[in-house]
C-alpha cells in the first residue's frame, strides 16, 4: 500500500510539472517584475503639476495558470509644480508657489489572466498605500520685501488601482510585456482633493 501511495505522489508530482497540451508549461512558482514607465496626472492635478517617470518592483506568487497574488512598490519621480497665481492662494502674502512632489505606493495587488503559446494577457488590481513627500518654496510678502519660505513634509494615503496587461514569454524564465495601471489617492482634505493618474509601463520579467 504504501508503494503505491508513493508512486502516485511521484506522478501526481511529474504531471504538474509537465507541458500541457499544446506544448504549454504551467507557470513558474514565483515572477519578479521591474517596470520603469510614466506616471500621467488627471487633467486637474496636470494644471498644478508636471508628469513624471515612474519605477516599480513587483513579485507575485501563481497560484494556479488563471491566478497570482502579490504586491508592488515603487515611485513616480519628482512632479513638478506649475507656478500658482496669488489668486489660488487664497493668501494675499503668497506671492508665488513652486516645488515639487513625489509618490511612493505599496500596492499589494491579485492578477488573472490567461496564456495563448508564448503570449499572456491579464487584469489586475487591489488596495495602495501612497506616501507623497511635498517640497514646496513660497515667495511671501513681508513688509516692503519678499522672502523665500520652504515647507517639507510627508502626506500618508490609501487608495486602490487597477490596470490591464499583455505579455510574450521569449524564454523559459523570461517574460516582456505592457502594463497600463490606473490609480486613485484618497484625500479626505478639501484643500487636497483626491487625485488619480495613469501609468503606462514596461514590465521585464524572470520566474523560477
Amino acid at each position: 500500500m504504501k508503494k503505491v501511495s508513493v508512486l502516485f505522489c511521484l506522478t501526481l508530482a511529474v504531471s504538474t510539472r509537465s507541458p500541457a497540451v499544446g506544448g504549454e508549461t504551467w507557470p513558474k512558482a514565483v515572477e519578479i517584475d521591474v517596470q520603469p514607465g510614466y506616471a500621467i496626472l488627471n487633467k486637474e492635478a496636470a494644471a498644478m503639476a508636471s508628469n513624471s517617470f515612474s519605477l516599480g518592483v513587483s513579485g507575485y506568487f501563481n497560484i494556479n495558470r488563471f491566478l497570482a497574488v502579490g504586491t508592488e512598490m515603487g515611485s513616480s519621480f519628482k512632479h513638478r509644480y506649475r507656478a500658482l497665481s496669488p489668486s489660488l492662494l487664497s493668501n494675499s502674502k503668497l506671492k508665488s508657489i513652486t516645488g515639487e512632489f513625489q509618490t511612493f505606493f505599496f500596492t499589494p495587488s491579485v492578477k488573472m489572466g490567461f496564456s495563448l503559446g508564448m503570449f499572456k494577457s491579464y487584469v489586475m488590481g487591489g488596495g495602495g498605500w501612497y506616501s507623497i513627500q511635498n517640497d514646496l518654496l513660497a515667495s511671501v510678502e513681508s513688509g516692503n520685501r519678499t522672502m523665500p519660505l520652504r515647507d517639507l513634509h510627508r502626506e500618508t494615503h490609501t487608495g486602490w488601482n487597477t490596470g490591464i496587461g499583455v505579455g510574450i514569454e521569449p524564454r523559459e524564465n523570461i517574460s516582456l510585456g505592457l502594463d497600463l495601471r490606473y490609480h486613485l489617492i484618497h484625500r479626505n482634505d478639501e484643500s487636497q482633493p483626491s487625485f488619480t493618474y495613469l501609468s503606462p509601463s514596461l514590465r521585464l520579467g524572470v520566474s523560477f
